[in-house]
């Protein structure tokens, strides 16, 4: 099965549910705009890469802000920029608020398997 290849290209996550609430959030991966490799003239996401804390309330009464880290959890297995597996969309940016990548930021016409 192929997947088409996750970029940097401004995107956003799908935001993020409780225990912090956050809205979807720009794709800001500093690793990724420094990689040497490039999809569509794009850089790709890869396994591990950090992004900044997206920034969002928690879901308590009365609510109070909070910030949920983002690190690529990558599932593209068979794929690897650098020694690091490629990530796809829906990949998982943090397992406890579900924040994840979405189609937005992925390649139009480069797919891997």
């Amino acid at each position: 099965m192929s997947f088409k290849a996750q970029i940097y290209n401004g995107g956003n996550t799908t935001g993020g549910g409780c225990p912090c609430k956050t809205p979807p959030t720009p794709i800001d991966c500093a690793a990724s705009a420094a990689r040497n490799v490039t999809v569509n003239g794009l850089k790709p996401v890869l396994q591990g890469d950090s992004m900044s804390p997206e920034v969002g309330v928690t879901c308590t009464s009365p609510p109070s802000g909070c910030t949920s880290p983002r690190t690529v959890i990558a599932t593209g297995v068979t794929v690897f920029i650098n020694g690091k597996n490629v990530a796809k969309v829906m990949d998982v940016l943090n397992p406890s608020t579900g924040i994840k990548l979405t189609m937005a930021s992925e390649s139009p016409n480069v797919f891997f398997s």
